[in-house]
């Protein structure tokens, strides 16, 4: 990831969530457990969702917190949630799945705290807050609802 800026963040995350939902999506169709078929689907259109939002994020989020430098984290955390190539989730159990999905999202979530907590003024912290929320409360729906789909 080679990011600068707040703005540069935002768009990282959203293109995150695209390839992440194209991944599950191309292991729905190879994975030979009907569950964890619509368990890799429904993770997949949620991840679509979340690149939508962010991408609102990245078009109407105020300039000033979207121009904010924010490199320190990023070159003391180089690597970033995609670094290890695909994953073949189509070889993974349902369990599997959410526990390796909800990883990643911890990354993103680990990230925005840290730049929260740096953020210098209110619209920045606003915004961090504001995206710290979101995929915290996505990935609390993703788990609950991917494990009931996994119960059934």
């Amino acid at each position: 990831m080679h990011a600068e800026t707040l703005r540069n963040v935002l768009h990282w995350t959203k293109e995150f969530h695209q390839q992440l939902s194209k991944s599950l999506l191309q292991s729905a169709g190879l994975h030979e457990n009907e569950g964890s078929r619509l368990l890799l689907d429904y993770l997949a259109r949620h991840e679509t969702l979340l690149s939508d939002v962010i991408a609102g994020f990245e078009q109407t989020g105020e300039l000033k917190a979207l121009n904010t430098w924010c490199y320190e984290y990023l070159e003391m955390h180089p690597t970033h949630p995609l670094a290890d190539g695909r994953i073949h989730y189509e070889s993974l159990n349902s369990q599997q799945i959410i526990e390796t999905v909800m990883e990643k999202h911890q990354h993103i979530i680990e990230l925005y705290r840290y730049l929260h907590a740096k953020a210098a003024t209110p619209s920045t912290q606003e915004l961090l807050e504001n995206l710290m929320k979101l995929e915290e409360h996505e990935a609390m729906l993703m788990s609950q609802n991917g494990n009931r789909l996994d119960e059934m």
